[in-house]
């Protein structure tokens, strides 16, 4: 599978592993991702009770070979912190759950300007 963002990646891993998009594993796994160093540590891999996934990076380029703009919230990784999103995503006027990563609202998980 190909995923152009962290969203992608996060529904993957619950769709054949955890179930539970808010088990704190999961957190865990999209966390090491964002600050893994691909360069010099090369794939990832994790082990679930009924299998298994690695990730290694891509280089993507578009058709026309033109980049895209990556999206100014989330700096094109289609996540973003809750603690970032602001009080319209909270529900209420100050933050007071588990910090955990969601869903940009901006790029709806795609990463690119819209």
């Amino acid at each position: 599978m190909l995923a152009k963002s962290k969203a992608e990646v996060g529904e993957f891993i619950c769709d054949q592993w955890i179930a539970d998009p808010l088990d704190p594993l999961l957190a865990e796994i999209l966390t090491e991702l964002e600050q893994h160093d691909w360069s010099e540590d090369g794939k990832l891999q994790y082990d679930f009770e009924i299998g298994g996934v690695s990730f290694e990076d891509v280089v993507t380029v578009t058709p026309n070979g033109a980049g895209e703009q990556s999206c100014g919230r989330c700096g094109g990784d289609g996540v973003i912190h809750l603690s970032e999103a602001g009080p319209s995503i909270w529900g209420e006027d100050c933050f007071c759950e588990e910090d955990r990563l969601i869903q940009c609202p901006t790029c709806r998980g795609e990463g690119i300007e819209k």
